[in-house]
């Protein structure tokens, strides 16, 4: 019998070899599948005479793996996996900003300040005031249409974590299931392989959706934690929900924990928290940045010239904040801004100076303070200023800074009147101090000078005497000209000149609205004024004495290429810079990923060498199990033939 026995065991090993080896050749295509290796041993029979003879028998049957590279593969998987997040998410922006194309920001940023040149060649020219206007609307389009497009953006990233929380509840659910078959066929004595290998696979996929560890045997049962969460307990699995931290962010929590946490990384979850809560407004804050930066820079210099249209009669401002100046967080400070009212029947110009003060002052008392002026009357109707004259056909008024005609303060003991012209160009507000060193007629008298100082520094010496025509424009500093007519003055006469860089130190005229080029403060709501829109001539191109000068225009051009503090560059340049750092942020992610790519490619190469099945080997080892059955088959058959030959002789 116990050669009987010995031909048994050795079918049931063959058999189970080749039974072995058809699972290896079936899943050798199947992700995550391990190559099965069946371990032998031999069975000891003890013979009546002695004799050591015995079978063999199937003593284990093990996953051929590395779980050490197991683990590296997992960890590969959650860094490639937040990459290609990335790395997908930025090279939408980057093809939405559309660098190269003719619509893109950049041609429109380049088209709007062209235009601005092009009008203050000839800025009487209606035709060039609409292409102005024209080109600001497409560059406020612009804008608006990336600032909508990457807060649509954030929206699907919200979706697209929801979606993915939820991958990783299932993903966690089947583990915890995995886990338990596992439990209970090894219980049972069974060899659960193919279930280990499920459970496997899926906690690969888990990590390139969240950063996971796992704790336990692979060959029993795994737990996984991520981000500091034990997801997976043995059998048993929590589910997490996405929600907004309270810092606004977006963050993950487990189920009904109400505790948000926001600096997960890795894997595809931590790719989509990283955009949503770093990534994505970093960007939108840079383009907010340059549209706050275009829209209150033009609209401070717009506010302080006037156009073709003439000066004002009547003028209400954007809708403002109800507190204090400094609650609307628009950037105002303390200073000063001038307002003009102009007799449009004399000519005569008269010029008040409006304190500012933002932790003080609020929009009504502003208005208090414009009602003081002469002829002028102010209040804050539905929430905007409104400013108007109370005689229209008689007054205007306006925040131009040019030069008044007549000094700003006097004390001449002589006959002479000084008439001020020009258009200051000086870099900041300054007063000129006029002082005469002698008594004598002007054009007459010989060594007659005005000596001309800012600040108690003497700036230049004017030669008023012998030779000087009486009423001409004698040349001063930065544009500013003074003509004295006939007549005479005594040592010590003085007059002031206040010339003005600009009229609005305080930046409370762009914050009010009043005489703005655009409406809003980012690139979401960035707009022009529906009045430019509507009547292109009032575009504010003069500054000068006359309103008939181009200074605004130039100094609006200029804009576009100086360089902003807040921006650290011109707007130009700034947005250049802007679109090559998310440039740089693509080729930064695509160098991170190809290296991980590769990296998972070497990995996976060492894996194949250990876990895959070469369907060769598996078929060369069938052919040799095949013959072992054969052979065993035959032994049984010879010992059968034996025992009947022995029980026929008697």
């Amino acid at each position: 019998m116990s050669n009987l026995s010995i031909g048994l065991t050795g079918l049931d090993v063959a058999q189970r070899a080749i039974e072995l080896i058809g699972t290896n050749i079936s899943n050798a295509a199947t992700a995550g599948y391990h190559r099965q290796d069946m371990q032998v041993s031999p069975i000891a029979l003890n013979s009546a005479s002695g004799s050591s003879i015995g079978g063999a028998k199937v003593s284990d049957v093990r996953r051929a793996m590395d779980d050490l590279l197991e683990r590296e593969m997992s960890r590969q998987q959650t860094n490639l996996g937040q990459t290609s997040q990335e790395l997908q998410t930025l090279q939408y922006i980057q093809s939405a900003l559309g660098e190269m194309g003719s619509q893109s920001l950049t041609s429109a940023l380049d088209n709007f300040f062209a235009a601005i040149r092009q009008l203050s060649v000839e800025p009487s020219s209606l035709a060039l005031q609409t292409q102005l206007a024209s080109s600001a609307d497409t560059m406020a389009g612009q804008f608006r249409n990336l600032g909508t497009f990457l807060d649509n953006l954030q929206n699907q990233i919200r979706l697209q974590a929801g979606t993915v929380v939820q991958q990783v509840n299932d993903l966690a659910g089947q583990i915890a299931n995995l886990n338990q078959q596992i439990d209970t066929v090894a219980a049972r004595g069974g060899e659960p392989n193919l279930l280990r290998d499920q459970r496997d696979q899926a906690i690969q996929e888990l990590s390139s959706l969240i950063e996971v560890q796992t704790t336990g045997s692979p060959e029993g049962v795994v737990n996984v934690t991520a981000w500091g969460t034990p997801l997976v307990q043995g059998n048993k699995a929590l589910s997490l929900e996405v929600g907004a931290a309270e810092s606004g962010k977006l963050g993950i929590s487990v189920v009904g924990a109400n505790y948000y946490q926001v600096g997960g990384q890795g894997g595809k979850l931590g790719g989509l928290m990283e955009l949503i809560n770093n990534t994505v407004p970093d960007i939108q804050g840079s383009l907010d940045a340059l549209a706050g930066e275009v829209i209150n820079g033009i609209n401070r210099l717009h506010a302080e010239g006037v156009g073709t249209a003439g000066s004002f009669t009547e003028l209400t401002g954007a809708a403002v904040g109800s507190g204090t100046l400094a609650s609307w967080n628009a950037g105002i400070a303390a200073g000063s801004f001038f307002v003009r009212v102009i007799n449009r029947s004399t000519g005569q110009i008269t010029r008040t100076q409006i304190a500012i003060d933002p932790s003080r002052d609020t929009a009504e008392t502003v208005a208090a303070k414009l009602g003081g002026v002469d002829h002028l009357s102010a209040a804050v109707v539905g929430g905007r200023l409104s400013i108007s004259v109370d005689d229209p056909q008689k007054y205007q008024f306006d925040f131009v800074p040019a030069l008044t005609p007549a000094p700003t303060s006097q004390s001449i003991g002589g006959t002479v009147q000084p008439t001020i012209s020009g258009i200051y160009s000086g870099a900041d507000n300054a007063t000129y101090t006029f002082t005469a060193g002698a008594t004598g007629q002007v054009g007459v008298t010989d060594n007659l000078t005005l000596e001309v100082r800012r600040g108690g520094v003497l700036v230049k010496t004017l030669d008023i005497g012998k030779g000087y025509a009486a009423g001409e424009p004698i040349d001063v500093v930065d544009g500013i000209k003074v003509a004295l007519d006939a007549g005479t003055v005594n040592s010590g006469d003085q007059f002031t000149v206040q010339a003005l860089a600009r009229s609005d130190t305080t930046g409370f005229l762009a914050a009010a609205g009043l005489n703005a080029f655009f409406s809003g403060s980012s690139a979401r709501d960035i707009a022009v004024s529906s009045d430019i829109l509507n009547h292109p001539e009032r575009i504010a191109s003069s500054i000068g004495p006359d309103l008939a000068d181009n200074m605004n225009l130039v100094r609006m051009a200029d804009f576009g290429d100086k360089t902003s503090t807040t921006l650290g560059a011109s707007p130009i340049d700034y947005y250049h810079q802007f679109v090559t750092g998310v440039g740089q942020r693509v080729a930064t992610a695509q160098a991170k990923q190809d290296g991980l790519n590769s990296t998972s490619q070497e990995l996976q190469q060492q894996r194949d060498s250990i876990s895959g099945v070469d369907v060769n080997e598996e078929a060369a080892r069938l052919l040799m199990f095949q013959q072992m059955y054969q052979a065993v088959a035959k032994f049984i058959g010879t010992q059968s033939k034996s025992m009947d030959a022995l029980l026929g002789l008697l």
